[in-house]
């Protein structure tokens, strides 16, 4: 299968899964969350489900955020309910079986590899 019919294919899923980002309320954010800086540069404008939303770098302090973003209860209603189905349709799982578990521990078990030369631990 070609790449494009695999990105296709996959949009199929993510569409089939049902979550309509642009109908969730969002808010702006004018300054970076983190220092107050009004000086942020886009560098992405979708996420990799395919949904609009701007992912911002500020300029001072190179943390990304979204902007517009949505509120608590938007976000909590994402991760309880959308979340891992749209996880799962991205990687094309159609039955968990732990895997989403299996994946999130071997990621977590990667990123504290990797950090771990950057880590006081005490002698």
């Amino acid at each position: 299968m070609s790449d494009h019919a695999k990105q296709l294919e996959r949009h199929a899923r993510i569409q089939a899964v049902g979550y309509d980002y642009a109908a969730e309320s969002k808010h702006p954010v004018r300054r970076c969350p983190l220092c107050n800086c009004a000086e942020a540069t886009t560098i992405a404008a979708a996420d990799r489900y395919g949904h609009t939303v701007d992912a911002r770098l500020c300029t001072a302090c190179a943390l990304v955020y979204l902007s517009p973003r949505m509120g608590p209860a938007g976000y909590a209603e994402f991760y309880e309910k959308w979340y891992r189905p749209l996880v799962q349709a991205y990687a094309g799982v159609t039955n968990d079986n732990g895997w989403a578990s299996d994946q999130a521990r071997q990621t977590a078990h990667a990123y504290a590899d990797w950090v771990d030369p950057f880590c006081k631990h005490p002698s």
